[in-house]
């Protein structure tokens, strides 16, 4: 039995690509939760295509129009309707240590379905969430195309302070030297793909994926130094000046 129902999932895309390297991963993990769910509402909603503003730091969303941004737009349009589900997966690479800026306009436009006043949530102190937000869930989801887990660790961290606001981080799953994906043979692409889908089915089943599943989706073939050169070359053959 499912530690946490879910009936409806969000997937917040923040790459630049809608066929990206995450979402190669992506798309067998959601396969495998809705193995299990077959009732399960999934939608993927991929921010690039989105018409959306940034955040002004107004907040007429706490004082004058609780809940309602200034800014009518794709973000305005769609949000009610992500804030209704039972957990948000966010899924996207790494640039530069950090999610790019998709991802934090997404984040910061959450801000006026906040409730303005200073309260302490569990262990934290905070904000509550507005009442028709539903959500208390989120998973993350990505890649980075440099070596070592290390460089996930500010976009975990900044998912783990929506503590502050009641919202839980339950699982990251991540792959590093994301750029070996291009060349992996096919029995290896099917290999990955099957460790992704088997963490879905495990999530579905307990809201949990095991240590051994997601280190092995972590697990890169090559060893760093060949990586490096790999990639090193690819980056020298795109330089166009001299």
């Amino acid at each position: 039995m499912n530690a946490i129902k879910l009936n409806k999932i969000s997937v917040i895309n923040f790459s630049h690509r809608i066929e990206s390297k995450t979402i190669s991963l992506l798309n067998p993990f959601i396969k495998g939760v809705q193995s299990k769910l077959v009732d399960c509402e999934v939608n993927i909603h991929h921010l690039i295509e989105w018409n959306f503003s940034h955040c002004k730091g107004c907040l007429e969303c706490w004082y004058i129009s609780a809940g309602s941004c200034v800014h009518k737009d794709t973000f305005s349009n769609k949000i009610v309707d992500i804030i209704d589900s039972d957990l948000i997966i966010f899924s996207g690479p790494i640039w530069g240590g950090m999610a790019n800026h998709l991802y934090r306009n997404f984040t910061l436009r959450l801000f006026c379905f906040l409730n303005p006043f200073f309260e302490k949530v569990n262990e934290h102190y905070g904000h509550r969430w507005l009442d028709n937000v539903k959500f208390k869930h989120i998973l993350l989801f990505s890649t980075c195309s440099l070596p070592g887990l290390n460089n996930f660790a500010p976009l975990i961290s900044h998912l783990k302070s929506f503590e502050i606001t009641g919202v839980k981080l339950l699982e990251s799953v991540l792959r590093p030297q994301a750029r070996e994906l291009e060349v992996l043979s096919n029995e290896q692409k099917e290999y990955l793909e099957q460790l992704c889908f088997n963490a879905g089915e495990e999530f579905a089943n307990k809201t949990k994926i095991s240590r051994h599943v997601l280190n092995r989706i972590a697990k890169t073939i090559m060893d760093s130094k060949t990586y490096m050169d790999f990639v090193n070359e690819k980056v020298k053959n795109r330089i166009k000046y001299d």
